[in-house]
């Protein structure tokens, strides 16, 4: 028998002892497999026979037969079996069956119960003590039972207040996970070698096992749970129990216990997802370090509405570089942003560095817009036709699965499926999105902010106002959620709808004053300092440019009375502005006649602003003043926005004027008007000087 077990999983070292025993190896694929062959040709031969039973009897049947299913998982005694069973129950959109879901989720605390003998003898053993000397048990009888070990509440001798939950490691737990993996491993090499795949099956395998070493040892689920708790406990709406190191051992597990109800959850569904989501991201987001295994059973709803974390022995670490990777892939997906896509995916290994570009984004781009249920337009993303849609990808493109990933798509499927039992339109990406958002914009990191600046920035370095103005809000809204505000996540989230986003056809939201703070917020705050520099050159222009409208105004209507000014205002900036001025104008009238602009392509250059646009927005200011409640209502809203602005201004009037003084100069001493056989110097002198102006500003802009 196999007994180098742990500290550490090593895949060559149990390919390599069970390579010299095939007679073990075929007499553990007969105990995993004879019960699950019983159980299939009984299916079988039910689906021939239904048509000659009632519709009765062939229900009662197919319970019997979830039933027979669930058995057999259990009696061949494979935690990587059970594990399996356990990830099922929890996505009923794949399995189809309620009553085989029914029956998969008791795997999840309900796999068969061993001897109450027997887990006292370990737990003497582990601890060197009487079972009766430490804890008060009553009954002697297990709560739940798992994969890996049975559960049993008991009271501390030491202190009776205290009442814990003690994990007991099932007795041939260590010996079957050996020859489970070495099964597992050359399954998934023949699937690949058969299948033709790219990806590394075996390393998903390793990757797997490594995982279930870990949950084989109780001292490092100790571990975890503690730093989970640093991490995470903090985090309101979250409750993490507390780990008894002094009463843990590699077999036995003593924690606080925790009284909770397992989801779905009849009333509260709503909070346990938000806080769940948020939890999640920061995890998988911000520090790195999550939990991988948060099926229903490890998610207890408590009695003030918190949700519990349980069972911490599968935890995942994601180093800094592919969080902002992942980050990456989520920001291009979210902004259409392919190329940046592809960027991260590369940096994530899913895509070889000689990846052509074109063929990539034209086949992602279909994969994402194939990724709903039917397919149509308006519809949201679904993860795991998402999933399955990259894996058909694999057969065409250079595209694998890398192992590390292996962990992060079960973890987010089997959140997906506990999310479709509070919100049956649930979808990952934009459930999450909003909160993911919220992680960015917090994070300080110039990783960060690098990310962040690809895709507000346009090549040209002015600000996308529009994908600024979604960011912010959807993080408000994800803000708002965590306060109580369910509506105003599925707001967030349906702005967060990439099949919506491909289609072109985005929820619009106003342009109000209250958007306008926000926005001004983060411009203003520390993590927005990258975005500082090409919003003084956007003030700067647009000031200009309403400046340069202005005068040209007056030139026509004192009928060339006054100059025309030498340069010739942008219609874009100025449509542009138009725009967001009617929007904070009109956007709180609810009676206004005028339909107010709404937030969408950002780029207003099929907007032609002229005098009667000018004149319009004018005398809808004009009116607005003339009505004493509403002008005091706009300029309480628009008042913060200007005292927060306050800090720009010194640096906002010390470009203009350097840009008005440039033109000045221009206009005066231009050299087409110097006679240059007198003062070909000087003449010289001018052209240097506007040129070298013009290249510094440029790159400036860059």
């Amino acid at each position: 028998m196999y007994t180098n077990v742990l500290p550490a999983y090593n895949g060559d070292s149990i390919q390599a002892y069970y390579n010299k025993r095939p007679l073990e190896v075929w007499e553990r694929l007969v105990e995993i497999g004879s019960p699950i062959l019983g159980w299939y040709i009984l299916k079988t031969f039910d689906n021939i026979t239904a048509p000659f039973r009632t519709s009765t009897e062939n229900e009662a049947l197919k319970n019997e037969r979830a039933a027979d299913l669930r058995d057999a998982i259990v009696q061949g005694k494979s935690i990587t079996l059970i594990k399996s069973g356990q990830a099922l129950s929890l996505r009923p959109d794949l399995v189809k069956s309620a009553e085989y879901v029914r029956e998969l989720t008791k795997l999840q605390d309900e796999v068969g119960t061993f001897p109450n003998q027997i887990a006292m003898d370990i737990i003497r053993s582990e601890l060197k003590r009487e079972p009766s000397d430490v804890y008060c048990f009553d009954p002697i009888e297990p709560i739940a039972s798992a994969s890996i070990g049975q559960v049993y509440k008991a009271r501390l001798v030491a202190n009776m207040s205290q009442t814990v939950a003690v994990k007991v490691q099932r007795p041939d737990a260590l010996q079957t996970a050996p020859i489970d993996m070495y099964l597992l491993r050359n399954m998934a090499a023949f699937i690949k070698k058969r299948k033709k795949l790219r990806t590394d099956l075996q390393g998903i395998a390793d990757e797997f096992g490594s995982q279930l070493y870990n949950e084989l040892n109780y001292n490092q689920e100790a571990r975890n749970c503690a730093r989970f708790k640093e991490l995470y406990g903090d985090v309101p709406g979250i409750y993490v129990p507390s780990a008894n190191f002094d009463l843990t051992t590699q077999r036995v597990l003593t924690m606080e216990f925790v009284d909770g109800i397992k989801g779905p959850w009849a009333k509260g569904g709503e909070k346990m997802l938000t806080v769940g989501l948020q939890c999640s991201v920061v995890q998988l987001l911000g520090t790195g370090f999550f939990h991988s295994d948060p099926h229903r059973g490890n998610l207890l709803q408590t009695s003030n509405g918190d949700l519990a974390y349980l069972d911490f022995g599968m935890m995942c670490e994601v180093p800094a570089d592919r969080r902002f990777a992942l980050i990456g892939t989520v920001l291009g997906l979210v902004n259409k942003d392919i190329e940046l896509v592809i960027t991260n995916l590369k940096k994530l290994q899913f895509l070889p560095p000689d990846t052509d570009t074109q063929v990539v984004v034209s086949a992602l781009s279909a994969a994402v817009l194939n990724s709903t249920a039917d397919g149509v337009s308006g519809s949201t993303l679904n993860f795991t036709q998402l999933n399955a849609n990259l894996e058909g990808i694999s057969y065409l493109l250079p595209f694998s699965l890398p192992p590390f990933y292996s962990l992060i798509i079960r973890t987010l499927t089997i959140l997906e499926g506990l999310a479709l039992s509070v919100d049956p339109s649930f979808r990952l990406v934009r459930g999450a999105y909003p909160f993911i958002a919220k992680q960015i914009l917090s994070s300080p990191s110039q990783e960060m902010s690098e990310l962040l600046y690809s895709v507000m920035i346009t090549p040209q370095g002015r600000i996308r106002w529009d994908k600024l103005e979604q960011f912010i809000t959807i993080s408000s809204n994800a803000d708002a959620a965590l306060a109580g505000d369910f509506d105003a996540l599925k707001v967030a989230q349906s702005r967060s709808d990439l099949i919506k986003t491909y289609a072109n056809n985005q929820d619009s939201v106003d342009i109000t004053p209250s958007i306008a703070l926000q926005v001004l917020d983060f411009l203003l705050s520390e993590n927005g300092k990258f975005l500082r520099e090409p919003l003084l050159d956007e003030v700067v222009s647009i000031l200009d440019n309403l400046g340069l409208t202005a005068a040209t105004v007056a030139s026509l209507l004192s009928n060339g009375l006054l100059p025309t000014p030498p340069d010739k205002p942008n219609r874009e900036v100025v449509g542009n502005f138009l725009g967001l001025l009617q929007g904070l104008v009109v956007s709180s009238s609810s009676n206004s006649s005028t339909s107010s602009t709404r937030s969408g392509g950002g780029g207003g250059g099929d907007y032609a602003p002229d005098l009667a646009a000018l004149s319009a927005a004018a005398r809808r200011l004009v009116s607005m003043l003339q009505d004493p409640q509403r002008s005091s209502e706009q300029l309480q809203q628009l008042q913060p926005v200007i005292a927060k602005s306050s800090v720009l201004i010194t640096q906002v009037v010390s470009r203009l004027a350097q840009r008005n003084a440039q033109r000045l100069a221009r206009s005066i001493f231009t050299p087409s008007r110097i006679e240059k056989r007198a003062f070909p110097l000087l003449a010289r002198f001018i052209e240097l000087t506007t040129t070298s102006s013009s290249s510094t500003t440029a790159r400036n802009k860059q």
